[in-house]
């Protein structure tokens, strides 16, 4: 996890989303993205490492749809309960992709360990299907019918 500190460092260090809403969101955002790395670091982690990771998601079964539902609950709880979570995805974007402090993105030592295609593709997928979970993203995560 080396190369990754100073990243997650930075962006467990930028100020806390001071409204409710917008940190339900977040957090909710934050926990699947780790989920969604956790599936991906499985695929190419050695074996002992893979079986430790399906131990951590046996751990989450569930949580992830009973926390979008507090989240919708919460966010239906006030009339501008949708803008503010959907601003919050979208400052949430923002603050991944400026944690990188100093020179390139340290993205890259998760990329280098390969399947690069699967890692981008498995975490565009989670944070659009957890926006369409929270009522607040695409209409459809499916690709249109062009036939």
């Amino acid at each position: 996890m080396r190369p990754f500190r100073a990243s997650l460092d930075h962006f467990h260090g930028l100020p806390p989303e001071s409204d409710e809403v917008a940190a339900a969101v977040v957090a909710l955002l934050g926990e699947g993205i780790a989920s969604d790395l956790l599936k991906w670091l499985r695929r190419v982690a050695d074996a002992e490492t893979a079986l430790f990771i399906d131990s951590v998601i046996a751990d989450e079964v569930g949580h992830e749809a009973r926390a979008a539902t507090e989240v919708r609950r919460l966010m239906a709880s006030r009339p501008d309960g949708r803008r503010v979570g959907a601003q919050a995805a979208r400052t949430m974007l923002l603050r991944m992709a400026s944690s990188s402090p100093g020179s390139g993105l340290n993205f890259a030592a998760f990329l280098r360990l390969g399947r690069a295609h699967e890692l981008v593709g498995g975490i565009a997928a989670g944070y659009a299907g957890r926006l369409h979970l929270l009522g607040i993203g695409p209409v459809s995560t499916r690709p249109p019918d062009l036939t």
